[in-house]
């Protein structure tokens, strides 16, 4: 699932940027660029647990903690046989390794994840994350968060708190976040529906708002159909990009600066991106 997308075409952030009229000034070129570092590592670092945080819900409610837990170790188990899996009580132990590591699903990985299932009831579960080094060779992640699911509420809420580096870079920051099925009939294929924020002191040592709205996202697309993502940088200004499906092959994205200027493209099924 792509949670983040804002890999944009450097010619649509240059429109953004330009000599101030008013006494409201534009996104500078230093920010737009700074801009797209900070979402760029944040987004893969999401996007490196996620994929963690989804096999750690995977089981079979109403089955307990010890058997959930069970569940989680025998799939590492069969699908990762690389890694060292071990359970004590509740807790699955994926050890990727330091040296060698681990080749899964395409990379290598190294570091630890530890999966701590509280409760795995009808009603709802608690599942804690804990990440140790963990790293698929581009991005490394360390921390924890913790995943609650409501039966009642019919919807998964993700609470994180996390230090993430690439290429000597390093950030840290927090996260609250719901997602909740799309269409439920059509199960996670169909889509999920995500609402939250995320905080975090980047590279820099500066602070940064990532507000999520009501973005739909489905696995098949390069990125959400629907929604909206407002980053705010450290001087107080943002940056809005929303969605909306065209047509199955194609989805507009408008990306809106300060002042108000936008732009719109269209990103095609295939990843292209074309000027609306």
């Amino acid at each position: 699932m792509k949670l983040l997308a804002f890999a944009l075409p450097a010619a649509l952030l240059a429109g953004l940027t330009g000599c101030p009229k008013d006494d409201d000034p534009p996104l500078t070129a230093e920010e737009a660029q700074a801009a797209v570092e900070e979402a760029q590592l944040a987004s893969e670092a999401s996007a490196l647990t996620a994929e963690e945080v989804e096999i750690g819900t995977d089981f079979t409610l109403g089955e307990g903690a010890r058997k959930a837990a069970e569940h989680i170790r025998d799939f590492y188990r069969s699908q990762a046989p690389c890694a060292d899996v071990t359970l004590e009580d509740r807790t699955v132990t994926v050890d990727f390794g330091v040296e060698e590591g681990c080749v899964w699903r395409g990379r290598t990985y190294h570091g630890q994840h530890a999966v701590h299932v509280e409760k795995a009831e009808d009603v709802g579960v608690e599942v804690h994350h804990t990440w140790t080094g963990f790293t698929n060779g581009r991005v490394t992640v360390d921390g924890t968060a913790l995943v609650t699911w409501s039966l009642t509420e019919r919807s998964r809420r993700v609470a994180h708190d996390l230090t993430w580096s690439r290429d000597g870079k390093e950030a840290h920051g927090t996260g609250d976040r719901t997602q909740r099925l799309l269409d439920e009939g059509g199960g996670l294929p169909a889509g999920i529906v995500i609402d939250g924020e995320q905080t975090w002191t980047g590279v820099r040592g500066n602070t940064w708002q990532l507000d999520i709205e009501a973005v739909e996202a489905r696995p098949q697309d390069p990125v959400p159909q629907a929604g909206a993502y407002v980053l705010t940088n450290p001087a107080g200004k943002t940056l809005t990009m929303s969605f909306e499906r065209r047509d199955e092959a194609r989805i507009a994205v408008t990306l809106t600066g300060p002042r108000g200027k936008s732009f719109t493209f269209v990103i095609r099924a295939n990843g292209l991106v074309e000027r609306a």
